[in-house]
């Protein structure tokens, strides 16, 4: 079930598994953008994904900025969506959309 809220709930790093950037409407498996995972969660990330994330596709630095960045955006409207167990928070700004997938 997909929601739209123009509040985002509070989300800290530890409960972000990974986020994802790229082009909006197109398909998320990485061929339009690139997924960025917590190093808190990236043993979860492997295992959701079915293969290893490596320490090069960690960046908690990242991942707060874009947590940041859809907070201050959030007045525009955030798609939500359970995925995997957890939520799949979804944002378009111009011509990227931004997503951040929690526990």
């Amino acid at each position: 079930m997909e929601i739209t809220t123009k509040e985002l709930p509070e989300i800290e790093l530890r409960d972000v598994v990974s986020i994802y950037i790229g082009k909006p409407d197109r398909c998320m498996c990485g061929c339009s953008g690139i997924y960025t995972y917590t190093k808190v969660n990236q043993t979860r990330g492997t295992k959701i994904r079915g293969y290893e994330v490596t320490d090069k596709e960690v960046n908690d630095k990242l991942v707060e900025r874009i947590i940041k960045k859809i907070k201050k955006s959030a007045i525009n409207g955030i798609s939500v969506l359970s995925v995997n167990g957890g939520f799949c928070l979804t944002i378009i700004i111009g011509k990227t959309q931004y997503s951040i997938y929690t526990l």
